[in-house]
């Protein structure tokens, strides 16, 4: 089956409209004066971010006893969405913090939510989970970069000192960047006149190593910001048009050849 990119922005627009979460989100980039993108273009990035991202399936497990919870969380983001005041600020960060001792799956998923309502901590502590988070043997390494970098942008500064640890080693599964695990201690250092990042700084600059700079917010977060806004069936409708044809095409055999008629 062919999904046509138009029937994607239906559903997105129907949830929220795009330009609202790109200019709140945490971190968010200022915007620029560039071309729109095409249908496909857009199908293409948000279908990269699915991908990037735990199933959503996993709020089908959410327990009855935290659906008061859940709507506030959506109302909450409603709110954010409209420019209004939410009821129950910091809803969906609550709600996560409740299903953290039983449920890590279902709580990264309410905390994402936590974070694209503009909390930079909540972005940090998202981050941390979903390092080491994995579901299906699929790990989130790469997007965890991406909420604390998001973090540090937006002024927390512990999500600032988590991603030094990424550039100076601590994770095999990612290069070394000493001049960039620099830039990040010593924005800590000047910001929080943290002694720990000032020492690890220091011990940098006695290695020779130069300051590099903070790396900017990529294209991909107003997209997974924007999915992480939308309420679960919403998402879910998203994903099976986006993600369960693709599926549907990996998996498919080729039909048997029809032998010649017998002569």
């Amino acid at each position: 089956m062919t999904v046509h990119p138009r029937s994607i922005l239906i559903v997105l627009g129907l949830a929220f409209p795009i330009p609202a979460f790109a200019a709140s989100a945490p971190g968010a980039p200022a915007p620029a004066q560039t071309a729109t993108p095409t249908l496909e273009q857009t199908q293409a990035l948000f279908t990269r971010a699915l991908k990037m991202l735990p199933p959503s399936s996993v709020t089908k497990r959410l327990p009855a006893e935290y659906q008061s919870e859940e709507r506030a969380c959506i109302r909450e983001l409603e709110s954010l969405a409209t420019g209004t005041r939410p009821d129950i600020p910091n809803a969906c960060g609550y709600l996560s913090n409740r299903l953290r001792a039983t449920d890590l799956e279902l709580a990264e998923f309410y905390l994402r939510k936590a974070c694209a309502a503009g909390e930079p901590v909540m972005c940090t502590s998202e981050g941390i989970m979903l390092q080491s988070l994995s579901v299906n043997g699929h790990n989130y390494r790469e997007v965890a970069r991406m909420f604390l970098l998001s973090a540090c942008r937006s002024g927390d500064m512990s999500g600032c000192s988590y991603l030094a640890d990424q550039y100076t080693g601590s994770d095999p599964s990612f290069p070394s960047d000493p001049p960039t695990a620099l830039a990040l201690l010593s924005k800590v250092c000047d910001t929080n006149k943290d002694k720990f990042a000032c020492q690890r700084a220091k011990d940098l600059k006695k290695q020779k190593v130069q300051p590099g700079t903070i790396p900017e917010i990529p294209e991909m977060w107003s997209a997974l910001m924007t999915l992480a806004m939308m309420p679960p069936n919403k998402l879910q409708e998203i994903e099976s048009q986006l993600l369960a044809p693709m599926a549907t095409s990996t998996n498919a055999t080729p039909a048997a050849a029809t032998p010649p008629a017998a002569k």
